[in-house]
């Protein structure tokens, strides 16, 4: 089954759960449907809260599920489901980068801006 990953962005970008709640607020989600996605209840989501969660998340609507494979289905080992399928979580950079030396936050930094340059023909 298909289930949200919303959370799990949330804290890999090292947004805490206060801020979370607001910044889906913001986002235009009124307050039952933010405390069913901080919950982690939330199953249902519309083309447009989806399109809405990637803007603001800077991901792709692959990026918002994972799939839990069930028992009574089994699928190729090749079907494009697995590619979600949750396992290894997201990193936790907020804790890793609070625990750098100085020295290497600029070239950390120096790393970050280059991934977020166009490449180059």
């Amino acid at each position: 089954m298909l289930a949200s990953n919303v959370l799990n962005l949330l804290e890999a970008r090292g947004i805490s759960r206060k801020d979370a709640s607001a910044m889906l607020r913001s986002m235009g989600f009124n307050s039952p449907i933010t405390k069913a996605i901080m919950s982690g209840r939330r199953q249902n989501f519309t083309l447009h809260e989806i399109e809405i969660l990637c803007i603001h998340l800077h991901c792709t609507p692959s990026d918002l599920f994972i799939y839990q494979p069930e028992r009574h289905h089994k699928l190729p080992p090749d079907h494009p489901l697995l590619r979600i399928k949750s396992g290894k979580p997201l990193p936790k950079l907020s804790k890793t980068i609070a625990s750098l030396p100085v020295e290497l936050l600029n070239k950390l930094q120096e790393y970050a801006d280059s991934l977020q340059q166009p490449p180059q023909p």
